[in-house]
């Protein structure tokens, strides 16, 4: 259920923002470069709700990277075994 609402989220996230806009070292803090230039086209009390919540949207994107990331590293495991399948004699 948790996994759900954060991919929810990270969907929204991409929607609005890019699918890794949070992911950058200058994304790390709310007085940072990405922050202004996501924050610059939003009213004043959007803002103030994106400041509040940048620490758990940012962890929301760093989540779903992880799980990008897990997963390639998991098919470049089974294609290397695949491979080795391929090139064993006598096979």
């Amino acid at each position: 259920m948790v996994k759900a609402e954060i991919d929810r989220l990270n969907t929204a996230l991409g929607q609005r923002f890019g699918e890794r806009a949070l992911l950058g070292l200058d994304a790390q803090e709310i007085d940072g470069p990405t922050y202004k230039a996501l924050a610059a086209s939003e009213p004043p009390t959007q803002r103030m709700k994106l400041a509040e919540a940048w620490p758990t949207l940012r962890a929301a994107q760093q989540l779903a990277a992880h799980e990008r990331t897990v997963q390639a590293m998991k098919q470049a495991e089974i294609a290397n075994l695949v491979r080795r399948a391929a090139l064993k004699p006598g096979s």
